[in-house]
């Protein structure tokens, strides 16, 4: 069988820096080291390709380490990319 453009983009993963950076926090996040994950997250929402999610995910690792001021400036700083961010709007409430 032949595999679509998408399964494949799939199967390899993801395809930018900032994607492969919120990856890697993610698998260490669900491992418990939130300041590690916070610290990728900040480095993907940095670069020039970072998506709205990359804020909304460090905003998540944050409130998860007990800085809810510090998770409400990703939660911004997602809106401000993405006015209507269901998962910013979430964080902040």
């Amino acid at each position: 069988t032949t595999k679509t453009d998408t399964e494949q983009a799939k199967a390899q993963g993801p395809s930018s820096q900032s994607e492969r950076l919120i990856k890697l926090a993610d698998d260490i996040h669900a491992q418990g080291d939130s300041g590690t994950a916070i610290a990728l997250y900040q480095r993907a929402a940095a670069m020039p390709d970072a998506k709205p999610s990359a804020f909304v995910k460090a905003g998540e690792a944050f409130m998860r380490a007990g800085y809810p001021a510090e998770a409400a400036k990703a939660y911004q700083a997602a809106l401000a990319k993405a006015p209507n961010d269901g998962g910013a709007m979430l964080g902040l409430g």
